[in-house]
């Protein structure tokens, strides 16, 4: 074993002091190419400000407060958050859903011709708009979801 050893370090230090002959020197022309060195230009753009959010994001941390405030119960200021969403531009969703809390406040507090008008800009825009099932069922503004709705088929 100790021989196979000996052997290994042997071989191994030999391999390490070889040395290699160094490459030789590349034959040099009699004519050196001109090199040309080309100067780039590049222009670079100012850069663009920032752009702006879309217009239906803005409204949305005023939207998002306005529901809160709803869930609640706090009714004035879920309408001011909610009133300010809409005129900072929702999605046409979220316009939808604003309009109908708008309504349920309108409802509650007893103002049935804003609850009327609240549905009516709903419908308008989603005519397709539904209430759930509870939402419909609600005693003080359910009835007045259904006559608002039927009213705007028979036009």
């Amino acid at each position: 074993m100790n021989f196979l050893l000996a052997l290994f370090l042997t071989i191994s230090v030999a391999a390490c002091t070889t040395t290699q002959p160094a490459p030789e020197p590349a034959p040099e022309s009699k004519a050196a190419a001109p090199v040309v060195v080309q100067e780039v230009v590049v222009e670079e753009k100012a850069a663009e400000p920032p752009k702006p959010a879309k217009a239906e994001n803005k409204g949305l941390a005023e939207y998002r407060q306005g529901l809160r405030f709803y869930e609640e119960g706090q009714y004035p200021q879920a309408s001011r958050n909610l009133k300010k969403a809409l005129s900072q531009g929702l999605s046409r969703t979220e316009q939808v859903s604003a309009h109908k809390h708008l309504a349920f406040i309108a409802c509650v507090t007893g103002d049935e011709a804003t609850c009327r008008a609240e549905f009516n800009k709903m419908l308008a825009l989603n005519p397709r708009a539904e209430l759930t099932r509870a939402e419909a069922g609600h005693p003080i503004w359910g009835p007045i979801y259904l006559e608002v709705k039927a009213s705007r088929k028979k036009r």
